[in-house]
């Protein structure tokens, strides 16, 4: 599953960034190196909080202004509250996830779906992956060019349709690759 944790862990940020981070500077954030680096803190880039549809609803509806249910203060004071929250646990998450290690993210490389939308990146994700396992001792340098040809073999050989059609929830990655 590793393969897969660090995008959806990109995405399960981005989700939580944007509740409180304008769009221009999401939209900026394209890698998972790029969401790894970024600064939550910084206010320049914040927007008003969205704490989602029942809670809006609840905070801005007329009537409850009306009746004096909840003062202006009391709003301003849940939104800061709300964005205090949000921006404490994107830092907990930038610092405390496996997407922050180059070689969890070189991972990625794995992943089927990423291997048809944008091949070249997955072998270039595939040699830093080697390159970290030889530092680290975990392969012979011998080997490297005999995993790079058989991972390059595999993507030009594997029909792109099954590639793209990979489903996570229901296909092994382990049989998909034994398969092909």
């Amino acid at each position: 599953m590793l393969p897969f944790l660090v995008c959806d862990q990109v995405n399960q940020l981005q989700d939580l960034l944007d509740r409180f981070i304008d769009r221009k500077t999401l939209d900026t954030l394209k890698s998972a190196a790029d969401v790894c680096k970024f600064n939550v803190e910084n206010s320049e880039t914040h927007k008003q909080v969205d704490m989602g549809f029942s809670a809006e609803k609840l905070l801005c509806n007329q009537t409850s202004m009306k009746t004096k249910k909840f003062s202006y203060k009391d709003v301003f004071s849940v939104r800061q509250d709300a964005k205090s929250m949000l921006i404490a646990v994107c830092k907990k998450m930038l610092t405390k996830t496996p997407m922050t290690y180059v070689s969890a993210r070189n991972l990625m490389c794995l992943d089927p779906r990423l291997m048809a939308s944008d091949p070249e990146t997955c072998g270039t994700m595939t040699r830093r992956l080697l390159s970290t396992c030889v530092d680290a001792k975990l392969v012979d340098a011998d080997t490297c060019d005999d995993v790079l040809s058989d991972f390059s073999n595999f993507m030009r050989t594997t029909p792109h349709g099954d590639l793209e059609s990979f489903d996570v929830t229901t296909d092994r990655l382990d049989a998909f690759i034994h398969a092909k």
